[in-house]
């Protein structure tokens, strides 16, 4: 099995059920809650910028979809990760370090919860819920007092919308109610896993993330041939980097080679400890940007190491419904999450372990959109040749 695990955006024919042993990975829309009874508050997930609520951008349950058996501790025999973050790309670029948060939350096999002698029924969320983003409820609409909102803002965006105010007065419809979670939520989608492939030419620049055999010695040159024309601004002299060369890196062209295996790929997963023995790195998309060891800071909970996880790729921002040509789009190279090599759990029961999220960019001022358009230059030469090869093959024989 590879090390490395990727998960595709798959779009959803009817709405995603979830019991505790068939809980899926998703992106967007409304979290599915692993503990019933304990949500996170609104008041959790604070934009640190312009302080609105932050929402949902992908939850992943690693001990079902992906390959991460979790034998240690008993506490996390169930275990979700949940990534949030705030949708105003203006903040991300103000300061991004305040825009994303992610959530440990384990259970252990035998719990309040759920029995396993009684089979696995469908979660009953005994929480009160925000109508919009599915965050713990704690106002009510004062008019009917059975609908509940995280926060005054999305009480005001329901209403402003006239959303709530139709329901109040019984003339709420279906497409309005939905209208109002679209402006608020990313769309939601099942993140499908599968393992990464094999290279085609064995990569020395692989070593560090799959642990694939050596690659062709020629594969970055070609590379650097084909990006010849991405041009790349100065970053941000508020970001700190390990170097300021500002030409297209060893660790964009190991990004480029790596991810046209899968072009798709929305989301690559490694819990690394469990592969064979040693510390896998993310996939960088520069060798600028990355983190130093004081940024990835111990566990606080217990002082255990901090270890990559999982990290979202920039094809996720094209299943987003995000306005690329806004001055405030939200963008990203990669979005990684560290978390708690130990699983560990804390003696007071906490519901929820916040770990370590960390944005690396192509460049603070807008290599994101060339290297994406490089990247989606690539897919489609890659779908136009892979046909006409089969085609070929299937040709009879002239005579």
């Amino acid at each position: 099995m590879s090390a490395v695990q990727l998960g595709f955006a798959e779009p959803l024919d009817e709405p995603l059920t979830y019991t505790i042993d068939d809980f899926p990975n998703k992106i967007g829309g409304k979290p599915f809650w692993l503990n019933p009874e304990k949500v996170l508050k609104g008041d959790d997930l604070k934009c640190g910028v312009c302080e609105k609520t932050m929402v949902l951008l992908l939850q992943t349950n690693p001990s079902k979809q992906f390959y991460t058996p979790e034998d240690e501790p008993i506490e996390a025999y169930h275990r979700v990760l949940y990534l949030f973050c705030c949708m105003n790309g203006t903040c991300h670029k103000t300061r991004w370090r305040d825009c994303f948060k992610a959530f440990r939350s384990q259970l252990p096999q035998i719990n309040p919860y759920f029995n396993p002698a009684e089979g696995t029924p469908a979660i009953e969320i005994k929480a009160r819920l925000c109508h919009l983003c599915g965050l713990d409820g704690s106002k009510q609409c004062a008019r009917c007092k059975t609908t509940r909102y995280c926060s005054r803002e999305h009480q005001l965006l329901d209403w402003n919308l006239g959303t709530h105010k139709a329901q109040c007065t019984g003339t709420a419809t279906a497409s309005s109610v939905s209208s109002a979670i679209k402006n608020v939520l990313f769309p939601e989608y099942e993140l499908v896993s599968e393992d990464e492939p094999g290279a085609d030419k064995p990569s020395a620049d692989d070593d560090d993330v799959s642990g694939d055999e050596d690659e062709d010695e020629h594969a970055d040159a070609a590379l650097e041939t084909k990006l010849a024309n991405v041009q790349i601004e100065e970053p941000d002299a508020n970001e700190k980097y390990e170097d300021t060369d500002v030409d297209v890196d060893k660790a964009f062209l190991r990004f480029q080679n790596r991810i046209l295996r899968e072009p798709e790929q929305v989301v690559r997963y490694s819990r690394i400890s469990y592969v064979d023995g040693h510390d896998l790195e993310p996939l960088f998309v520069s060798d600028i940007g990355k983190p130093a060891a004081e940024d990835i800071t111990p566990c606080p909970h217990c002082n255990g190491r901090r270890t990559f996880e999982f990290q979202a790729m920039p094809q996720l921002l094209n299943v987003l419904n995000i306005d690329h040509y806004s001055a405030d789009a939200l963008d990203w190279g990669t979005v990684i999450v560290y978390s708690c090599l130990a699983n560990c759990q804390p003696a007071d029961g906490q519901p929820y372990m916040e770990e370590i999220v960390w944005r690396q960019m192509f460049s603070e001022h807008g290599m994101g959109d060339s290297a994406k358009a490089a990247l989606e230059r690539e897919a489609a030469l890659k779908k136009v040749v892979a046909p006409a090869a089969s085609a070929e093959e299937n040709l009879p024989e002239t005579a």
